[in-house]
């Protein structure tokens, strides 16, 4: 037997031949433990041909899959005979599940008897991406050539967010839930009072509403397109070519100055000397066209009564409004 003040429980387990609370007030929170999985996975392959060009990623996939899970580890309370919980202020149950060989007994001021949400969000991408091509190409006035590889894929990708509501459960052998001063509060309450009968009363008022599960499914599709290109050139010859062109069109002036400018550079540029003025680079370009759907929905988990031994539902001064799901049970 407990006599306290407060009573206060997150995640515990207790079982017994009978237990006996009482108090003040009495709250009952779960524990959320979160968990994390990732899985990438990659290939690629290429070739070459005779040593002279060599073309990566001829065929390439990706594959990641990302899974973060909640889930609320809620209160149990298991006895062989009877439980009784009878407290004065109030009563704050979250998740818990009450199960008892013999009868089962709830009184407070006020009676809470809300729903934890369990949830688990994946999150999954694949691409797939091919060679498609080699494109040359020649620039005459800036004296630079280059060499483009193509590529085309697609990217998948699928995310879905997926909730499950699970209310208070009690099991008995005989069920009594009463708010002696307030309200019975329930979000997808499940109630078995066996061969016992099931009595839910609230001063001011009974109310059980659905426990809400919420789902989402979002899924992408896009036309991926990729070209990298490497290039060369000359920055004297492109110089040289540019005051040829200036002198040809009548600009002395500038052609002359770029001429100054090209002999400065190569008699002043270390870097220039030593690659006699040659300068390459790589340019990257992407494009894709995407098209995504999105669908939601929520979803309503009703409370649910179950018993052989009769039910009652009784409010002194507020009202019984219930969505509640009555199982037959022969």
């Amino acid at each position: 037997m407990a006599l306290l003040r407060f009573v206060v429980k997150a995640g515990s387990t207790i079982q017994a031949g009978s237990i006996y609370e009482s108090g003040k007030d009495k709250i009952e929170s779960s524990v959320v433990l979160s968990s994390l999985d990732v899985d990438k996975q990659s290939s690629s392959s290429s070739f070459s041909l005779g040593g002279l060009i060599t073309v990566d990623d001829i065929k390439s996939t990706e594959h990641e899959v990302y899974e973060r899970a909640q889930k609320h580890e809620v209160n149990e309370n298991k006895a062989s005979g009877t439980i009784v919980n009878e407290f004065s202020g109030a009563m704050v149950l979250e998740g818990s599940e009450y199960a008892a060989g013999g009868g089962v007994s709830l009184k407070a001021s006020d009676v809470a008897l809300l729903a934890v949400r369990d949830s688990v969000e994946r999150y999954e991408k694949k691409k797939e991406q091919s060679f498609s091509g080699i494109t040359l190409d020649a620039n005459a006035s800036k004296m630079q050539a280059g060499a483009s590889t193509h590529y085309k894929g697609t990217t998948d990708i699928s995310q879905t967010y997926d909730e499950t509501a699970k209310g208070v459960r009690i099991a008995g052998q005989g069920v009594s839930v009463e708010a002696t001063d307030g309200h019975v509060y329930g979000e997808g309450t499940a109630i078995h009072s066996g061969d016992g009968e099931l009595k839910i009363k609230g001063s001011e008022g009974v109310n059980f509403v659905e426990a809400r599960e919420r789902h989402e499914v979002m899924t992408s599709h896009s036309e991926d397109e990729k070209t990298v290109r490497a290039y060369v050139g000359n920055r004297w010859a492109e110089t040289a070519v540019s005051a040829v062109e200036a002198i040809e069109s009548g600009n002395g002036v500038d052609g002359a100055a770029k001429t100054g400018r090209l002999l400065n550079n190569i008699a002043n540029s270390a870097e220039s000397a030593a690659t006699l003025g040659f300068y390459g680079g790589v340019e990257v370009s992407e494009t894709q066209q995407t098209s995504t759907q999105r669908q939601g929905m929520d979803v309503g988990v009703g409370a649910t009564f179950v018993s052989n031994g009769g039910m009652t539902f009784e409010s002194e001064n507020g009202d019984n409004t219930s969505k509640r799901q009555f199982p037959a049970e022969g």
